[in-house]
């Protein structure tokens, strides 16, 4: 009887199983008809072709963005301009092919001003410059331009904009849109160039600083980035009063605020003075860094003064070979014994980014050493550690790709100076990065 039971309610079972399989099918027929009703309509065949337009359009962009980027690598400008100029022609809304098109056409534009500090009274005006890089005399391309200012909250609060060219200068007198006097603070200036292939160039952020009172002596670096060993740095002195100068100082510290060189003359201020980019020592100073030059000294009648704190930034000396880019970083500082970087080391490497972003054919892979104090095992441990804190900046806050990224630990390995010093173990202190060519993008693998 029990085993009667069993198989009457296995039966059941049985029989709703197959009953509610053969609702699911025809409740999913009739899904099926309806997506198939649907995928044979009209519409449904106009949706198709766009789709396989925009897949074949990607593809085909995608392509010749790689092409000029392996012409640029290859040092074939003309080529790669050439390229994406048809490029730009065919597809005039790809965003990548406009900006590497801009990248090889047109000049890189800075916005520069012989003052950094002003106190705009009366009809007193800022000349704002405008230099091409490399010099452009023909800007017969140039269908309009914009110039923006910010304040310290990214609040636009001046904004010009004119028609053609030839523009090398622009005029500001200190009031925002409204044409009132704007406060005292800080504030960014951005020109965006807008082009006949409807690319846009934007400058490089320049900073100017309105004030109540100016201070006694300004100092002013022009440029913006300098190679050391390659070229020098002009700064530009400016004496508001017009006061003869007994003596005075130049100051040049790096990021982490060490005197790297201290220039004392007894003699009038000039306005310019060049700076040939080596410290007290002689030694050529390191690149990826930033250096600030700050001026002091004492007028004929004796009163002191002291100048505001400008800036500027030592490009990566890079060393490139037909498959690899090496270069060294001794400025990316850590907290004694630990990998956690120094809080002074990050715009540094914001300068690293920029390259990795530029090269975005090339892996990285990130190596750190040591000098020879403490256990070795220690010591290499500890190399890796910094340089995966390196790698971890550089992804989650710099955007560089983790797929690009390799660490590698080196300990007391390949020291590149004598450990028996305290200069050669800061020099072995280092971490180096090394770029291996990738001529396929991860994107179309």
């Amino acid at each position: 009887m029990k085993n009667l039971k069993i198989t009457i309610l296995i039966f059941f079972l049985l029989l709703f199983q197959a009953y509610s399989g053969e609702l699911d099918r025809i409740k999913l027929t009739r899904e099926y008809k309806k997506m198939y009703s649907i995928l044979h309509s009209p519409q449904a065949a106009w949706y198709k072709k766009q789709l396989e337009e925009d897949y074949e359009k990607a593809f085909q962009t995608t392509i010749i963005s790689l092409e000029a980027r392996l012409l640029f690598n290859d040092a074939k400008y003309a080529q790669a301009q050439e390229l994406l100029e048809r490029a730009v022609q065919k597809y005039p809304k790809d965003r990548e092919l406009k900006e590497l098109y801009t990248v090889t056409a047109y000049p890189e534009i800075r916005v520069e001003s012989k003052r950094k500090i002003i106190s705009f009274t009366g009809d007193e005006k800022l000349q704002l410059n405008l230099n091409y890089i490399p010099d452009e005399e023909n800007t017969d391309w140039l269908e309009s331009w914009l110039l923006l200012i910010k304040d310290t909250d990214g609040k636009i609060v001046f904004r010009k904009k004119g028609r053609r060219a030839p523009l090398d200068r622009i005029e500001w007198n200190g009031r925002g849109t409204d044409d009132k006097p704007l406060p005292r603070g800080q504030y960014k200036i951005i020109t965006h160039l807008f082009t006949d292939h409807n690319c846009t160039i934007r400058s490089k952020p320049h900073y100017i600083t309105i004030a109540d009172k100016l201070p006694d002596m300004q100092v002013s670096i022009r440029q913006k980035l300098f190679l050391p060993g390659e070229e020098n740095i002009n700064l530009t002195f400016y004496n508001p009063a017009g006061a003869p100068v007994k003596e005075w100082e130049l100051l040049i510290e790096n990021s982490r605020g060490k005197n790297i060189r201290k220039i004392e003359k007894q003699t009038s201020l000039p306005t310019n003075f060049s700076w040939d980019g080596k410290n007290d020592a002689g030694r050529i100073v390191n690149g990826g860094d930033i250096y600030q030059a700050t001026l002091s000294g004492r007028f004929a009648n004796g009163k002191k003064f002291e100048s505001n704190t400008d800036e500027i930034e030592a490009a990566l000396k890079i060393s490139e070979s037909e498959k690899q880019i090496r270069f060294q970083l001794y400025t990316v500082k850590f907290k004694l014994g630990k990998a956690e970087i120094d809080d002074k080391a990050y715009r540094i490497l914001y300068l690293v980014a920029d390259l990795l972003n530029k090269y975005d054919w090339y892996d990285v892979e990130i190596r750190g050493h040591t000098d020879d104090q403490g256990p070795a095992a220690q010591n290499l441990a500890l190399s890796r550690k910094r340089a995966q804190s390196v790698a971890d900046y550089l992804i989650k806050s710099c955007k560089v790709d983790n797929q690009r990224v390799k660490v590698k630990g080196m300990g007391e390995e390949d020291p590149l100076a004598s450990n028996d010093t305290a200069a050669g173990r800061a020099q072995n202190r280092r971490v180096e990065f090394i770029m291996i060519k990738n001529r396929v993008p991860d994107y179309i693998k």
